[in-house]
């Protein structure tokens, strides 16, 4: 399979297809129960999965504000399986600069043994 298309945004190469992580942190924008039913459904191994479909058609960028461990799990397990790593480029803007510093730089956040095999 050829490498999904990139771009660049000032030094750094990203996939010109971006994760977005709304639904996988149940912002449904919608209703308390519609959150509630995501956050039933998007168990770390589901995340994962869906991760790892995205890593191996080159799609490796992914852009939100937010985090949790279940979420930083999963990101984790998909990296671990197709040996890719998943960019965040949040450091664009200043606006949540705050988010790739806190997943990629804190020891709890990324420790892969800081996560059970739980959702």
């Amino acid at each position: 399979m050829a490498e999904f298309p990139r771009t660049a945004i000032e030094n750094l190469s990203v996939s010109r297809l971006i994760m977005g992580v709304n639904w996988w942190l149940a912002y449904s924008h919608t209703s308390q129960a519609k959150d509630r039913q995501i956050c039933e459904w998007a168990t770390r191994e589901r995340l994962t999965g869906i991760m790892e479909t995205f890593l191996r058609a080159g799609v490796d960028t992914i852009l939100g504000i937010r985090s949790d461990l279940k979420f930083e799990a999963a990101m984790n397990d998909a990296e671990d399986r197709v040996g890719r790593r998943i960019e965040s480029p949040g450091s664009m803007n200043a606006a949540w600069s705050w988010f790739p510093m806190i997943v990629r730089s804190n020891p709890i956040t990324r420790s892969r043994h800081a996560f059970g095999s739980g959702p």
